[in-house]
């Protein structure tokens, strides 16, 4: 049972990935990023993290009774997956409906 969540759990994550990029020109991505200093790069990436570590913190102490850090800061990231994911597909969405008025 251990096993098949673990499982579950990766290949959602990786259908979400896939679902992600799909329609980016991945070549044109890391041209541009190849380009980037890396030093930025990472002090944005750490400072999402830190956003979210604090996200989970006050999801923590709003709840009774208190949740902990870690089932918290799962939470607030399942919420960025769907915010993301959720948003592209309304954008699909709608530029599909768009081309067909078009």
């Amino acid at each position: 049972m251990k096993n098949f969540k673990a499982i579950l759990r990766w290949g959602i994550s990786i259908i979400c990935l896939v679902y992600a990029f799909y329609g980016v020109p991945l070549k044109d991505l890391l041209s541009a990023m190849k380009n980037l200093p890396l030093l930025p790069m990472l002090l944005t990436v750490a400072a999402g993290f830190i956003a979210y570590a604090i996200l989970g913190l006050r999801l923590k102490f709003m709840n009774e009774p208190s949740l902990k850090f870690k089932s918290a800061f799962y939470a607030s990231l399942v919420g960025l997956a769907l915010n993301s994911i959720l948003h592209k597909s309304i954008y699909l969405e709608t530029r599909g409906v768009i081309k067909n008025y078009e």
